[in-house]
């Protein structure tokens, strides 16, 4: 992960892909396909919720990590962080605007995180009942946040068990840390009415990490926002992080995905490519595909969850409701289908238009066969072969593979599943 600049792979030679951790059930998984993946991002509320458990898993695993904050929700409704109501059978109940109603007490895990992780000023936060404001930023505030919120990062999931120590670098002054890779100073999401206010509020919590941390790991700063402002005031937004001198930067363009319009794609790319052009590693906190093509323009890497998670807005519900539904990722045409949706593209493509070579697929003729479990695995197995292919190949073949996968495949699955953002993303990487 070298050192202070460290979020690149190999030297910058391939780009870094780092995993959410959201279900711990996907312990094994991981475990298994250690070798398909760079690193692990945990969110704070897990981390201090299932502290053992992260520090157990962590120290096994062996690989850099870091956790997000999430101190963008404390200046967001707090009702989202409140428990949601159940009714006998333990689903959430739900209003007619389809949100799910919260009770008054906080959900277990954010508790946890106020209360042993970042604790004041935090519970004096939420005991107001108020989100924040920039005007609650004074000297002191962000002083306190910044040390805090920082101290857990370095501090929450560290103290590695004795039995995992060995597999660590040698370090003769801490050698049972488990540091992270990179700490993340507090950040908000750049509302479109008070951006400016906000990007100030960003800016100087990213100085006050930095001052507080002192050169123990490498502070990263983030950039969230709607992709249209982001690309409209990018200049202004990145000198203002540039000025203060951060390691990285983390980018989280709102709601963003690959199968967004043309000018949501152009705006990203162009974003990313300022963002590279000042030399400080740039990652994307959720990506699909389309962030891995970004790596040609200058994109360190993305993180996202094993087959979902790809994409988050500011105000999205944390809480999780049963098990993540089955998806298939098809290789060529980069989508991710449910169970019905493979059968429609089965019955027309025949199971050998379906072909997938991984080590998973590969003894089995029909994807249809793969469990969850297989179905998650087939993923990272094929994501790791496209991170390898991607930094193998220029950006004009890389191209040219997205044309002639849409080629051979609108035709015969256009109606079922679209192809159209094979052919934007080509025009994004190769300017044609």
């Amino acid at each position: 992960m070298g050192g202070k600049r460290g979020m690149k792979t190999g030297e910058g030679q391939s780009p870094a892909l780092f995993y959410r951790l959201g279900l711990t059930r996907e312990k094994g998984l991981f475990k298994r396909r250690r070798d398909t993946y760079d690193g692990i991002v945990v969110p704070a509320n897990i981390a201090a919720h299932n502290q053992k458990f992260c520090t157990e898993f962590l120290g096994a695993l062996s690989k850099p990590y870091f956790i997000d904050p999430m101190t963008y929700i404390f200046a967001r409704p707090l009702r989202r962080i409140h428990r949601s109501r159940r009714d006998a059978d333990r689903k959430i109940v739900r209003g007619q605007d389809g949100k799910s109603v919260k009770e008054s007490s906080l959900r277990r895990s954010f508790q946890k995180l106020i209360e042993g992780g970042y604790q004041d000023p935090f519970g004096e936060i939420v005991q107001r009942g108020e989100p924040l404001l920039p005007s609650d930023f004074t000297a002191t505030l962000s002083s306190k946040l910044a040390a805090s919120v920082s101290d857990f990062q370095l501090r929450g999931l560290a103290e590695l068990p004795a039995k995992y120590a060995k597999y660590l670098p040698p370090s003769p002054s801490r050698p049972s840390r488990h540091l992270p890779c990179l700490v993340v100073a507090p950040y908000f999401y750049l509302d479109k009415a008070a951006w400016r206010d906000w990007l100030q509020v960003n800016v100087e919590m990213l100085r006050a990490t930095i001052q507080h941390v002192g050169g123990q790991a490498p502070v990263y700063g983030v950039v969230f926002g709607d992709t249209g402002l982001l690309d409209q005031q990018r200049d202004t937004i990145l000198e203002a992080f540039e000025s203060v001198g951060p390691s990285g930067l983390l980018l989280w363009f709102n709601r963003f995905h690959g199968r967004a319009g043309a000018s949501d794609l152009a705006g990203v790319a162009a974003f990313v490519k300022r963002a590279a052009g000042s030399g400080l590693p740039t990652f994307s906190l959720y990506g699909d595909y389309y962030q891995l093509l970004l790596w040609h323009l200058g994109l360190s890497g993305f993180a996202c969850g094993v087959c979902y998670g790809e994409r988050k807005g500011v105000d999205d519900d944390t809480e999780m409701e049963g098990s993540m539904p089955y998806r298939y990722y098809i290789p060529l045409l980069k989508k991710k289908v449910v169970r019905e949706t493979l059968e429609a593209i089965r019955g027309i493509a025949g199971i050998q238009g379906l072909a997938c070579s991984c080590e998973i697929c590969g003894s089995r003729l029909d994807p249809l066969s793969l469990d969850e479990e297989q179905a998650k695995e087939h993923f990272l197995c094929v994501r790791a072969g496209e991170r390898e292919l991607t930094a193998q190949e220029t950006p004009t073949a890389a191209a040219a593979r997205l044309r002639n996968a849409d080629r051979m495949w609108k035709p015969r699955v256009g109606h079922v599943i679209r192809t159209d953002e094979l052919l934007a993303w080509a025009r994004i990487i190769d300017g044609r």
